[in-house]
């Protein structure tokens, strides 16, 4: 059901915030779409990026898809935290540092 697939775009985790607040909201097949494409592009390396350029993006690309999920399971606020932790680095670091496709298509869904 897409119900399910709904994650919420405020900063804290709210219960049923996604039946409560659906305009607030984004869905996560689109934004899991959005990181398969961009993966499948660093993968390719279509833009024909030197080896250490192609693991930089494709660092960024998976970053940017394990904060996705942080976030759905959790919230924002928690899955930057744990991109902090684990990672040492911000979700507008590694926002910045995927393609320009994937951030404008990311920046879209999510208005972040």
């Amino acid at each position: 059901m897409q119900a399910d697939t709904r994650v919420s775009k405020l900063a804290l985790a709210i219960p049923y915030a996604a039946k409560l607040f659906p305009h607030a909201t984004f869905d996560l097949r689109k934004a899991l779409a959005i990181h398969a494409h961009g993966l499948t592009q660093a993968a390719s390396n279509a833009q024909h990026r030197t080896p250490r350029d192609k693991a930089f993006t494709l660092s960024a690309e998976l970053f940017l898809m394990q904060h996705t999920c942080h976030w759905f399971c959790n919230s924002k606020a928690v899955a930057s935290a744990r991109l902090m932790a684990r990672h040492k680095t911000t979700h507008a670091q590694v926002l910045a540092a995927v393609a320009p496709e994937t951030r404008a298509a990311y920046q879209a869904l999510t208005g972040s």
